[in-house]
Order: structure tokens, then sequence, then C-alpha cells
């Protein structure tokens, strides 16, 4: 029997085909496991990350009160009676507004600037949301002022309470002109 080349070729493109739809298989059976094996690489890496924040040491919290807007406003209620220090940059409080009276101090700076700040009257530090004011109120706790406890500017807005929004300051040689 003489094989021709046509019958070879025929022969070979079945072989193939055959080993190509085997080859497929087995392949896609080892992407299978790869990829079983792969999700289980993934999710033990996020476990692992997981635990690790999980062990991290909080944040500590202020021992600061942190006010309310009704609390704030009942205290507000009383012209004279506490000081707002106010720890943003002035363009924080230029872009998401301000109570109406306030010593403005940034947080950064407060020990340098302890001698302006008055020991007569109770203290309500402000910052965005009371994060920054509960810090400084524990720093000016430390040094001997008297805290009321602090409110988050956004926080007290939130609540439905309203800010005063100020133009930003322009520099001193724009003013001159």
């Amino acid at each position: 029997m003489r094989r021709t080349g046509r019958f070879v070729l025929e022969t070979s493109i079945c072989k193939t085909a055959s080993l190509v739809e085997n080859s497929g298989a087995a392949f896609a059976h080892i992407r299978h496991k790869k990829g079983a094996h792969l999700k289980k690489v993934i999710l033990l890496i996020l476990l692992a990350t997981a635990a690790s924040f999980a062990q991290q040491p909080a944040a500590t919290a202020s021992k600061a009160k942190i006010f309310t807007r009704e609390e704030f406003d009942a205290l507000m209620a009383k012209p004279g009676s506490v000081l707002l220090l106010d720890v943003r940059r002035p363009t924080e409080i230029a872009t998401n507004g301000g109570f109406p009276v306030y010593l403005n101090i940034q947080a950064a700076d407060l020990e340098k600037h302890l001698a302006e700040i008055p020991k007569g009257k109770p203290i309500i530090t402000v910052s965005n949301h009371a994060h920054r004011a509960g810090i400084a109120a524990d720093f000016l706790e430390s040094k001997g002022f008297k805290i009321a406890g602090a409110i988050g500017a956004q926080v007290y807005e939130s609540q439905g309470g309203k800010l005063v929004k100020y133009e930003p300051l322009k520099p001193a040689a724009e003013n001159k002109q």
C-alpha cells in the first residue's frame, strides 16, 4: 500500500487537530489549576494585609468633648462665655466657612502663640471635622488652658448649622494697589 502525499497530509491534519483538541483540554485543566492556585494566593495576601492592619495601634482619640450642633448652639447662645479658636488655615475657613467670631491660630503654630490665647475663658477648638480641633484641645489643656470641647465646622454644617462664608484674604502686595 502506497501512501500518497494527500493521505499523509490528511492524516497529519487529523492528528494535529486531535492533538490540539486534547492539548486544549489539558491546557484548560492546567489553567484552571493555576487560576485556583492564583485565587488562593491572592486571598492569602488579602487576609495577611487585613490582619496586619487590624494589629496597627488605633489613632489615639482626643480627650476633648466633640460637640454636636445642638450642644454648640446652646453654648454660643451665651455670648462671651467661650472663646472659639479655629485651628484651620485661612484658606480652609474661606473655602468651607466658619463661625462669626473666632480667633484663628493654625494647629501647627499653637505652641508659638500660646501667650496670645486668653486663659480666662473656656475654649472651643474648631477644625473641619474636629480631628485637628481635638488634638489642639488636648495640647492646650496640657498647657493649662480650660477646654470646653471641639467641633468640626463641616460636621456642624452637615447637621443643619449655618456657617459664615468669608472672602479669601488677598496678599498684602495686592491690597496696596
